[in-house]
């Protein structure tokens, strides 16, 4: 079961560039026991099994990028029509919602233009205090939604609760 989840979650961790491969059953959220496997042998593998591939989607990515930059402020939307080998990229419809909403559009743009620091730190502002409804009226403060009570220093695998 294990090699055939991490067959399937190799492309994700390769584009992400994750060496550390964390499996967990949980009961209710509560973590029994994690294994955590270095993949980056597992990684390497597939981006050499996959080079041919890998070099094609660079080239669509580094046209597309050029594509954006040429538009400057304009909107496009990429179409694969289902059983085609080729993409459509043209001008989105001007009278569409946008597809981000107005907060994190601001956050992209900030991110886009270099100024990310402010960006981020908007975004774990956030997340450091949400309040969620229990129900019948109650509420209650919650530092975050990590439901694996693991901490930045664990990699968030489920150990830490263990200790």
């Amino acid at each position: 079961m294990h090699d055939e989840l991490l067959e399937e979650e190799l492309p994700r961790l390769w584009l992400k560039q994750v060496s550390s491969f964390i499996v967990g059953y949980h009961t209710y959220g509560e973590f029994q026991e994690c294994v955590i496997t270095n993949v980056q042998s597992d990684i390497r593998a597939w981006e050499q099994k996959h080079a041919d591939e890998l070099k094609r989607f660079m080239s669509l990515l580094l046209r597309i990028v050029q594509f954006a930059r040429d538009l400057e402020e304009s909107k496009f939307e990429i179409i694969r029509m289902q059983d085609s080998d080729k993409i459509d990229i043209r001008l989105q419809t001007p009278d569409l919602s946008p597809m981000l909403s107005i907060d994190a559009h601001r956050r992209w743009v900030a991110w886009l233009s270099g100024d990310d620091d402010r960006a981020d730190k908007k975004g774990v502002e956030e997340q450091e205090s949400r309040t969620i409804s229990l129900g019948g009226g109650v509420s209650e403060d919650v530092p975050s939604l990590n439901y694996t009570a693991c901490d930045d220093e664990c990699g968030y695998c489920g150990q830490c609760s263990n200790e």
